[in-house]
């Protein structure tokens, strides 16, 4: 294998690896994003320079359509979840808050203060994981655009419409056909 198709299977195993892990890290996106950056397509040859960027091309593609599948449809990260959950007044009697459930006598009380406690750690989790993809949207979103000005560069737009296609949202699409446009 050549060094280029090394990190072209890099980037894949990474995106892979963040696809099937249903709660992986945000970072391991990045670390794609940084072995497709390290594609040197000058060091290819004339004939494989253009089948080494068109497959760079999916590759980002497919890491930006990675990034907006996994985000929440309507995250606001102004709506941070609260740092503790009460727990269940209990004859009078009032803990503060994030008090272990075993400290409520009552079974059905600690039942739901449990589930209660349950549901704000997975709600934390999401909300962190939502935070991390958007700053792995900010730092790939650059990099992939560079490459596709780079690309776009001496061939007509509708071909590179086509080679976009519908690998990425619409809304993706119009930004990377606006990102192409403003380039110099």
């Amino acid at each position: 294998m050549t060094e280029n198709q090394n990190r072209l299977a890099e980037a894949a195993a990474l995106a892979t690896q963040f696809r099937d892990k249903r709660d992986a890290e945000p970072y391991l996106l990045e670390r794609s994003a940084d072995a497709l950056s390290s594609v040197d397509l000058d060091g290819e040859s004339e004939a494989t320079r253009a089948p080494t960027q068109r497959l760079v091309l999916h590759a980002w593609l497919q890491l930006l359509h990675q990034i907006d599948d996994a985000k929440a449809i309507g995250f606001d990260p102004t709506r941070v979840p609260p740092r503790n959950v009460s727990p269940p007044q209990e004859d009078g009697r009032v803990l503060l808050p994030g008090a272990a459930p075993e400290q409520i006598r009552d079974p059905s009380l600690r039942e739901t203060y449990r589930q209660a406690l349950e549901k704000h750690r997975r709600d934390q989790i999401n909300f962190n994981r939502q935070i991390n993809l958007k700053k792995t949207d900010e730092y790939v979103t650059p990099f992939a655009e560079d490459f596709l000005r780079g690309y776009a560069q001496g061939r007509p737009e509708q071909q590179v419409r086509e080679e976009i296609g519908n690998r990425v949202s619409f809304e993706r699409t119009l930004a990377l056909l606006k990102a192409i446009s403003s380039s110099p």
